[in-house]
């Protein structure tokens, strides 16, 4: 998501919300902070399957299409 590459369409990925604040372990790079628009759009082109946790720090399942 990070770098623009479209996601693989049918797979099954989670992220989470504070990705676009606090970042993502991205190993060997370290801490990596996606665009929360990114994310917006990634999820408006998906199917959301799941959502949980508090509001700010939730988990979110999606498929892609």
């Amino acid at each position: 998501m990070r770098e623009g590459l479209s996601l693989e369409e049918g797979r099954f990925f989670v992220l989470e919300d504070q990705w676009s604040t606090k970042g993502a372990q991205e190993f060997p790079l370290g801490v990596v902070v996606i665009d929360g628009q990114k994310i917006k759009d990634a999820l408006s082109e998906s199917s959301v399957v799941y959502i949980g946790g508090s509001l700010g720090d939730e988990i979110i399942g999606f498929t892609t299409r």
